[in-house]
């Protein structure tokens, strides 16, 4: 169970997708849209026949939960590099795994051109975002919570009032995240057709916003377009897509005090306005006032949610934007969303908690108390945050050398960022970018790797991977005695 069920239900996941995306290619390759039906069918029966004769889960334990969530992804990132293999748009295995872990994790990294892929595969990766979008939320609002223990990581994502509340137990919390998530990306979708983009753009683009995944089947992304009605749609959804979805459901129900109870929903909403402003006065020479604020609004708003759309390259802003929008990528968008990034929420308990070791320091008989919201932080969190930021820290480092090591065209500066971006699944190069096509295999991996740790939470991964190993020398170790 623990490893066969999360892979047939990836499989499923997988063989369905392949299919859908096969017959959207009969307008378009044909020779592709039989590959991806046979592939389908195939995978997809594999999946349903192991659903039905393996066992369900029948435990809540933590890192039974873990390990089987890592699993499932493991096999949407193996589906996805079978597609473009299948496809015959990438030079090597790394570069598919590359390519699928990009789609899965809702990254907009790829070295293709989009411009010259089929539109089978165009809607086999904006589907896997998709897909990888709402396991995201259920990860985000779900297990991550389980695992850690408490809610600290969604806290503000629910209101006091019970009846109001988007999770109440597993089966009604995953029903409101996917009718949240549905309704969502069928207003995404009417939105984009109303500001005059095609209906095959339409669906895709709908379905990168929503996940924050921002794969664009145009090589310059939405800027392609060149409609200041799209760009202005792009930045209201990737806007909602940044926000802890419990932000939106108390706006479907009307919990407007909920949201002014929200710390980080006010700093989430005034950083992004400051970031407009200022990136905008920097390119007030180089663009018309209107056309500064649009561009503006598409970067910030893009790299907060760490969706990755662009109308132009982020690397040819000034100086300064391109580290106001490291530093908004790395920070990523609110808890309990589809984005990535280190979250608002630990930024602000960070800030708070060392604030209040700072007055310690001056009065040490001071006894402080970090609150959040309106509700004090337990010690257990505030150790959790330092030790996921200590974590954090060491895999972005670590990453920014394998980029580097594996690569000599990366400058140090540019692996850094490139690592920031990965592991915040958002993707756009802002510093020195290099063609990701031309990368070797160990920064391609090596990237890939960051990718899923960004999107499952570098806990989950790290304790999944400890869980498994420790699964299988307790089976050695048992084999070995009972054969003594």
């Amino acid at each position: 169970m623990l490893v066969g069920y999360p892979m047939a239900l990836g499989a499923a996941q997988v063989g369905l997708i392949f299919v859908v995306s096969g017959f959207v290619d009969l307008f378009g390759d044909a020779d592709v849209a039989a590959r991806f039906v046979v592939a389908g069918a195939l995978i997809g029966a594999s999946g349903w026949v192991g659903l039905r004769r393996l066992p369900g889960p029948s435990v809540t334990s933590a890192p039974t939960l873990m390990t089987m969530t890592t699993v499932a992804f493991l096999t949407l990132i193996a589906g996805g590099a079978a597609a473009h293999l299948l496809a015959d748009v990438t030079n090597g295995v790394d570069a598919a795994v590359f390519e699928g872990t990009a789609a899965a994790t809702t990254t907009a990294m790829t070295g293709l051109d989009p411009d010259g892929l089929p539109m089978g595969l165009h809607m086999f990766r904006s589907l896997m975002q998709w897909t990888g979008g709402l396991a995201a939320l259920v990860v985000a609002l779900i297990l991550v919570p389980l695992v850690f223990g408490g809610r600290e990581l969604i806290r503000g994502g629910q209101s006091e009032r019970g009846d109001r509340a988007i999770i109440t137990g597993w089966t009604r919390g995953a029903r409101n995240i996917v009718l949240v998530y549905g309704v969502f990306t069928v207003v995404m979708l009417i939105a984009y057709l109303a500001a005059g983009m095609g209906l095959f753009d339409s669906v895709a683009h709908a379905m990168t916003t929503v996940s924050t995944g921002g794969l664009s089947t145009r090589t310059a992304s939405i800027g392609a377009f060149d409609s200041s009605a799209i760009e202005w749609v792009a930045v209201g959804g990737m806007a909602v897509a940044g926000l802890n979805v419990g932000a939106v459901w108390w706006v479907v129900r009307g919990d407007h005090k909920a949201l002014r109870r929200s710390s980080e929903l006010r700093a989430f909403l005034i950083v992004m306005v400051l970031s407009i402003v200022v990136v905008s006065l920097w390119l007030n020479n180089d663009y018309p006032a209107a056309e500064s604020i649009r561009t503006s609004a598409v970067a910030v708003v893009s790299a907060m949610s760490t969706t990755g759309f662009s109308t132009s390259s982020w690397a040819a802003f000034d100086n300064g934007a391109q580290t106001l929008l490291v530093v908004l990528l790395g920070i990523g968008a609110m808890s309990g969303s589809a984005g990535g990034g280190f979250r608002y929420i630990r930024v602000i308990e960070a800030f708070r908690f060392a604030a209040r070791e700072l007055k310690r320091q001056l009065h040490p008989s001071a006894v402080g108390v970090v609150c959040l919201n309106g509700r004090a932080v337990s010690e257990r969190t505030l150790e959790r945050l330092t030790a996921y930021m200590v974590v954090l820290i060491l895999v972005v480092a670590a990453g920014g050398m394998l980029i580097e090591l594996g690569d000599s065209q990366v400058t140090p500066g540019a692996a850094l960022a490139l690592s920031i971006s990965a592991v915040s699944t958002a993707g756009p190069q802002v510093i020195d970018p290099v063609a990701l096509g031309d990368l070797g295999p160990v920064s391609k991996l090596s990237i890939a790797v960051l990718m899923l740790l960004g999107r499952l939470s570098v806990y989950i991964v790290i304790l999944s991977i400890i869980n498994a190993v420790a699964r299988v020398v307790s089976t050695v170790q048992n084999y070995r005695w009972a054969c003594s």
